[in-house]
């Protein structure tokens, strides 16, 4: 400690403090803590690992395309015709990321329930075509995974901004 405390650094003539130090430091988490929001502005929450849910997968599209279930229906079916008839998609759901984070820009997601892995597969390599543009179907447990290390990671950039602020406001009462 006593080592540190004899570092000299030069500003406007005078050398820093331990509490310039503590300070500074406290500045560089701060900083590192909000180039979060610029990085990442729309984080989905949990309060727990996601579940699996490996017989679903996504399609993710631009906020401003307009589409509907028939169109993602209309795409699946061109690949696997008679595809809900025949029971091999379950379900067909819209998901509005941008509401989920509070943010905007952020791609939609919809997700498609099928019923067996070698559909699954089948849609993971052909991918849809919808409104004649091609898009590549993903696992949803790919993007929820994704989603959720974001959020791992702020929360534990916001912990450390946390501690340290705390740390420093023991330091400054220590030191009084």
């Amino acid at each position: 400690m006593a080592a540190r405390n004899e570092i000299l650094h030069k500003r406007s003539g005078r050398a820093l403090t331990p509490n310039d130090y503590r300070k500074k430091h406290l500045k560089q988490f701060i900083s590192k803590y909000e180039s979060l929001d610029t990085e990442m502005p729309g984080i989905r929450k949990f309060q727990d690992t996601p579940q699996s849910q490996p017989l679903t997968i996504c399609v993710e599209c631009p906020p401003d395309l307009d589409l509907t279930h028939q169109d993602i229906m209309t795409a699946a079916e061109s690949i696997l015709p008679n595809a809900f008839a025949l029971g091999k998609i379950t379900s067909i759901q819209f998901e509005n990321v941008n509401v989920i984070c509070g943010s905007s820009g952020l791609k939609n997601r919809w997700l498609i329930n099928i019923s067996d892995f070698q559909t699954r597969s089948l849609f993971l390599n052909s991918g849809l075509v919808i409104k004649k543009m091609y898009m590549a179907v993903q696992r949803y447990d790919d993007l929820l995974m994704e989603d959720y290390k974001l959020h791992l990671r702020r929360a534990m950039a916001q912990k450390k901004v946390l501690e340290t602020l705390n740390e420093t406001a023991n330091l400054g009462v220590k030191s009084r």
